[in-house]
């Protein structure tokens, strides 16, 4: 799922323009990736990893890959990131790409393109944390671009996701992996909407109050997604969680 940073671009952009399944969170992001991390910690052992997200539509970008540029060039400035001379090339697609390293083990990168038959740009604001950078460094950063993106009146939406090795034992199966997502969602009292189980995979869509972000998926509103996948090779079962929902591979 994760070939590149194109396909969470052009899924969310699916997904909120064609289907209008995103909805804009009611209240702080920053209350919903604090609850997240703190209930996925007891679950994962090592080799966490950390994304911040966010996406939203920005500027003009009509005029081509000259409006393009000026509008990453733009945004980078005003989020205090690095500003890329030009843009470059994915999948014949022209893109607009700064990557940013804003502490140990934590890089931000702004990603911005024209999807067809859009007059704006579609931006895409990530940061990939490893296990090692602290907690209350995400937060902070992510409360202070929450300000400057604010004072750009976008209406975005923050994806938050985490995925580590999972606390089971990697001779049982599926059923235990059933149990994790289960002890997991009963830490922040959701409950169940949708699953889905494939050999060596089980996911669970569900609902919170303690989140306050949300999509609409079908007649159901949802805000926590988890998913288990077993590694073909190594046996070792990895967790992955996201709230609203997991755009990253797992």
């Amino acid at each position: 799922m994760n070939k590149f940073w194109l396909l969470s671009m052009i899924g969310m952009a699916v997904i909120s323009w064609i289907f209008g399944w995103v909805r804009h969170a009611e209240a702080s992001a920053g209350n919903d990736a604090e609850r997240l991390l703190n209930a996925v910690k007891p679950f994962v052992q090592s080799e966490t990893r950390i994304e911040f997200k966010y996406t939203a539509s920005y500027g003009d970008c009509q005029s081509g890959d000259q409006a393009l540029l000026a509008t990453g060039r733009e945004l980078s400035g005003r989020l205090g990131l690095g500003q890329a001379a030009k843009l470059g090339v994915s999948n014949d697609h022209s893109v607009y790409t700064s990557e940013n390293r804003v502490f140990d083990g934590g890089t931000a990168t702004l990603t911005a393109a024209h999807p067809q038959g859009q007059a704006a740009c579609y931006m895409v604001l990530r940061l990939d944390a490893s296990a090692q950078v602290a907690q209350t460094d995400l937060l902070d950063w992510q409360t202070r671009m929450s300000g400057l993106l604010e004072e750009l009146n976008l209406d975005g939406a923050w994806n938050i996701m985490v995925q580590g090795e999972a606390v089971v034992d990697p001779r049982l199966g599926e059923v235990q992996a059933k149990q994790v997502t289960a002890g997991l969602l009963g830490t922040l009292d959701a409950a169940a909407l949708e699953s889905y189980a494939d050999t060596g995979t089980w996911s669970v869509s569900a609902i919170t109050a303690q989140l306050a972000g949300g999509v609409m998926s079908g007649d159901h509103r949802m805000n926590l997604q988890a998913a288990m996948h077993r590694d073909s090779v190594s046996g070792k079962w990895r967790l992955t969680v996201g709230t609203p929902i997991v755009t990253m591979e797992y």
